[in-house]
């Protein structure tokens, strides 16, 4: 599913797809409404997670079958950065490290590198602890 369904690309999104002749891919992650309750409150109690591994599943897709696998992208834009970053520890937990090549963060709601011990324990248990 493509999130905000076929509005046109933000202008950063544009500038990159004219430069690179990128895929650019946007998830309905779960918590997104539209699709029954199920789906809406499957990301409770478990921030980022799931919507983490929605990312890891459309990547693991489309580097299959229409995009260069070794020029993947995330870009996470205030709480968009949380699953970016979950998703990256669990790729690497399940031996997937290069299953990105960058991860570009637009105003992040975290910072990983600071007050380790406050950041959730969910971002503790897929890895990302530096």
């Amino acid at each position: 599913h493509q999130h905000r369904g076929n509005e046109p690309l933000e202008p950063d999104e544009e500038w990159l797809q004219d430069q690179t002749r990128c895929v650019i891919a946007r998830l309905d992650y779960p918590g997104s409404t539209g699709y029954g309750r199920a789906y809406r409150t499957a990301a409770f109690g478990n921030s980022g997670v799931a919507e983490a591994r929605s990312l890891i599943a459309a990547t693991t897709w489309l580097t299959g079958n229409i995009a260069d696998p070794t020029r993947v992208v995330w870009n996470g834009s205030s709480y968009g950065a949380v699953p970016a970053l979950i998703a990256a520890g669990i790729a690497a937990r399940q031996g997937q490290p290069d299953i990105v090549s960058a991860i570009a963060l637009r105003s992040p709601l975290c910072d990983p590198r600071k007050k380790w011990d406050r950041v959730s324990a969910n971002l503790q248990d897929v890895g990302l602890n530096g």
